[in-house]
């Protein structure tokens, strides 16, 4: 079970996690994002305090821009975190810079949103890609290499 804060405000977010695993009618939430890092520095340690109670099991942030990062690296390095949730596919590959090879080496898990962005590199491809140098793995669609 997973969810997020994203909210500004130390009693807005206290507020709105104590509505999640209320209306979750849990005492345990697996993973608790911090949704587009939004006040990050303000919510970890409610989360950190929380994960120490035994009321949550991760912490992670999430993030749908490349310009957060630099900051999410740094965050990572702390091990204050344990999972990251960003953009990746065929097109936005900007993670793969510094982002997923310092995952790899601190070995935070990932969770990867908009693979296919929101259905787009499916139904309206800007022109059809060559598919030749995949036909030998069985790739015959567009959807099928995405």
């Amino acid at each position: 079970m997973a969810t997020k804060v994203r909210t500004e405000g130390k009693e807005a977010g206290e507020a709105q996690i104590a509505r999640s695993i209320e209306l979750f009618q849990t005492d345990h939430i697996d993973l608790y994002q911090i949704h587009t890092m939004i006040d990050w520095k303000t919510h970890l340690p409610t989360l950190e305090a929380l994960k120490a109670e035994a009321k949550i099991g991760m912490i992670g942030v999430t993030a749908m821009v490349d310009v957060a990062y630099p900051e999410i690296v740094g965050l990572m390095k702390t091990e204050r975190i344990e999972t990251v949730q960003i953009p990746y596919n065929v097109m936005d590959r900007e993670v793969e810079k510094e982002l997923l090879p310092t995952v790899e080496e601190l070995g935070t898990g990932v969770l990867i949103m908009e693979p296919l962005k929101k259905g787009r590199y499916v139904k309206d491809p800007k022109s059809q890609p060559d598919l030749t140098p995949l036909t030998e793995y069985g790739i015959e669609a567009w959807a099928q290499a995405l």
